[in-house]
């Protein structure tokens, strides 16, 4: 029984281990296709997801470059870039934002020239002023033994021939070239046209005497008893002090500036107060009682060591221009023993007497109006860029014109508050006294054109921003300006520090002997002089120090003349030649030129077109017409940019569509071999072997390396992974790599394992 139930288990365990087995080889090769279906999802989401990653990061890259460059538009146009800004919004924007600041600052550019152009009437005042002065510096007056003008005064001797001679005869007339005699009213005026608006004004600034040995001076032991008094450089005098006066006996005590109404002023030598000892020439003087009164006061020895300067004040209107002139004559009395004479001639107007000063007014306060509109833009500007709205230099630009127009805008208030209470009052003129600092009224006005003039550079200078606008030959000049900023400024600095150093050297050297180089900014000026005009003052510098001077202008004409000055030139020259050479231009700037072209072009053949227009001429119109509302609507706005970026996204589309199409025969050859590796696998009985080995791609290694592939050549049915068959235009056939985009006659090697070759 143990042998029967053993031989049927035997032959039982037997037939059950073969049908075990049979199973087995099904499941197994179920598991095959199994893993060959997963094989094949896992590589299809590999492909998928190569592509999309691909295009993602494309997409990516291209969103944040046109976001960049909205920013960078928005920028330029002052805004601050939004969270989804779009880069067609941020052209449009930039476009209607650089219209509207290329309008806006052309007309205050048109209305600053016109206002400064009717408020300065500079031929009639210069005529006015150069009639005066020939009179009064160039008229004679005896010295024995020749003659001398005013320019000519250096001692208190030629002081008093000048005011004893040129003032009576000048100022004080009494008849006419043929003896006629003047009327009371044609005494009143001076060269028959200008009215003596105000009493004249003597004016004596005077120091103090005090002891040489109260330890402000410094007087050798061996000469002190020759110098008891001595006079500081100060005008503070007591109030009880007192000289002579007119008419004598009267004694002339010290007024203050506030009673006398009068301000302090700055001459060549030196700062004069506005008080001191005064005396006013009524007008209706006659030349009698004028020269009498000089006598007297030379007699009396009005001028002596303490008197540090004398002002004679003359103040003219003349009713046909209406301008008025101040004219001071200064006599400075240095402590050398030299009368210095200094000239001062300011006409200007006030109050608003003609249509052309009311519409001067008119026009200044829309320019300021418009200056206060530019500073609320550029403080929105501001507030939208932030730190980087000063990285533009044009914006210190404005930033100085600003400020030069709020000092010119004080100066005009101060100016105004002063003249308008004085011309607008019914007070007859006081021919007795002085009521008004006419010198410190033209200083002031001088004061706002001097300024306006200034700011007319900045101006100017922040229009030619706009020029880029306009020509491509402009755009060239202003970015070569532009880029040559930073090394510009570098160079003027280091050209200031050169002109200190010889500025200091030859002043060093060659202040006392040379007129030219008496004073440090004497010596500076010219220094720019000498890099200027090449005038160099070489007669009388060899005559001073000929050894000195020769090294001196040597090293001034390789440092400056030679080297910095042409410096400039270099670095102009190669910015100018970079910004040829590439091109450099904005490309909304080139748009703007092109559209503002067109648009003026068409107004002005609408306007001024006098010939009959053929049917081409009315074509052409309403093709551009066509095209400029295709480009300024938003919605269709597509430029030459945006094309050539589709036709670069289409290129690439296509260029992936072609790699996938490669991939995916690639995918049907592996599949087909797998097959029929998997049915040789089934015939053989050889279950479990990987298919990854039925054949290698052509970069994973040869024969040599491994030993287990044999290398075929590819045809039609087997090609390696991203080759593809090609033909030309004759039929003749090539194989084509969709990765290295190279192709070759010969068909390409495949790897395929030897097990697999029959």
């Amino acid at each position: 029984g143990e042998s029967h139930t053993a031989g049927r288990g035997g032959e039982g365990g037997k037939g059950r281990g073969r049908g075990r087995g049979a199973r087995g080889r099904r499941k197994t090769r179920r598991q095959q296709h199994r893993a060959i279906g997963r094989a094949l999802r896992n590589l299809f989401w590999l492909l998928s997801t190569m592509l999309k990653t691909e295009e993602t990061v494309e997409s990516e890259d291209a969103d944040s470059e046109h976001a960049a460059y909205a920013r960078r538009l928005l920028q330029a146009a002052g805004m601050k870039a939004k969270a989804n800004i779009n880069l067609q919004e941020a052209i449009d924007i930039f476009r209607r934002q650089k219209v509207r600041e290329v309008v806006f600052y052309a007309c205050f550019l048109l209305l600053f020239t016109t206002s400064t152009y009717l408020q300065r009437d500079v031929h009639d005042a210069y005529n006015y002023v150069d009639t005066v002065r020939s009179v009064i510096m160039k008229r004679p007056f005896p010295v024995d033994p020749f003659f001398k003008t005013f320019e000519n005064i250096s001692t208190q001797s030629d002081f008093w021939n000048y005011m004893n001679s040129v003032v009576p005869q000048y100022l004080f007339q009494e008849t006419w070239y043929n003896h006629d005699n003047y009327t009371d009213q044609q005494k009143r005026t001076v060269l028959h046209y200008n009215v003596i608006v105000q009493a004249f004004r003597l004016r004596q600034v005077r120091t103090q005497e005090v002891s040489c040995e109260d330890g402000s001076f410094f007087i050798p032991s061996r000469l002190r008893p020759y110098m008891r008094s001595c006079f500081p450089d100060n005008t503070n005098m007591p109030p009880d002090s007192f000289i002579a006066g007119w008419p004598p006996p009267t004694k002339l005590f010290y007024r203050t500036a506030a009673e006398l109404n009068s301000y302090p002023m700055t001459a060549s030598l030196g700062y004069y107060e506005g008080g001191g000892y005064a005396i006013d020439i009524p007008v209706n003087y006659t030349r009698g009682e004028v020269l009498s009164m000089f006598k007297y006061l030379e007699s009396q020895r009005w001028t002596d060591r303490k008197t540090r300067a004398v002002m004679f004040d003359i103040n003219l209107y003349n009713p046909f221009f209406n301008y008025f002139l101040s004219l001071r004559l200064l006599f400075e009395f240095t402590f050398y023993g030299k009368v210095v004479p200094v000239s001062s001639f300011r006409a200007f107007r006030m109050g608003f007497f003609s249509e052309r000063q009311y519409a001067a007014l008119i026009f200044d306060i829309i320019v300021h109006v418009f200056v206060l509109l530019l500073i609320v833009q550029d403080v929105f500007e501001w507030n939208a860029l932030g730190a980087r709205f000063w990285r533009n230099p044009w914006k210190w630009l404005n930033l100085m014109m600003y400020l030069v127009f709020f000092i010119s805008l004080a100066f005009r208030i101060q100016f105004l508050i002063i003249s308008i209470p004085y011309v607008n009052s019914s007070q007859q003129k006081d021919d007795k006294f002085a009521e008004l600092d006419f010198e410190n009224l033209g200083w002031i006005y001088s004061q706002i054109w001097n300024w306006t003039s200034f700011n007319s550079i900045f101006v100017w200078g922040r229009a030619f921003s706009f020029s880029k606008f306009t020509n491509d030959r402009f755009a060239n000049i202003s970015y070569t300006i532009f880029k040559s900023y930073d090394d510009l400024t570098t160079l003027l600095v280091v050209i200031f520090f050169c002109n200190i150093v010889f500025g200091v050297s030859f002043f060093v050297a060659y202040g006392i002997d040379v007129s030219n180089f008496s004073s440090f900014l004497d010596s500076c000026y010219e220094q720019y002089k000498m890099m200027m005009r090449g005038d160099n003052n070489f007669t009388s510098l060899m005559q001073s120090n000929a050894i000195l001077a020769s090294f001196l202008l040597f090293l001034f004409q390789i440092i400056c003349t030679f080297g910095l000055v042409r410096i400039s030139s270099a670095i102009l020259n190669q910015k100018f030649m970079q910004v040829s050479r590439n091109g450099i231009d904005d490309p909304m700037a080139t748009k703007f030129r092109s559209m503002m072209k067109k648009l003026i072009l068409r107004r002005f053949r609408a306007m001024f077109y006098w010939g009959k227009k053929t049917d081409t001429d009315r074509f052409n119109e309403e093709r551009e017409k066509e095209y400029e509302e295709l480009l300024l609507m938003p919605s269709l706005d597509r430029d030459w940019e945006e094309l050539q970026e589709v036709r670069e996204k289409l290129g690439k589309f296509e260029l992936k569509v072609t790699e996938l199409s490669s991939l995916v025969e690639t995918l049907e050859t592996r599949v087909a071999l797998l097959s029929k590796f998997l049915s040789d696998e089934n015939s053989s009985g050889a279950a479990g072997k990987s298919p990854k080995h039925a054949w290698k791609d052509e970069g994973d290694g040869g024969p040599e390396e491994e030993g287990e592939y044999v290398a075929l050549a590819g045809n039609k049915a087997i090609l390696p992974p991203h080759w593809r068959l090609e033909h030309d235009d004759k039929g003749n056939k090539f194989y084509y790599n969709t990765i290295t985009r190279t192709s070759q006659w010969d068909p390409p090697v495949v790897y395929i394992h030897k097990r697999h070759v029959r």
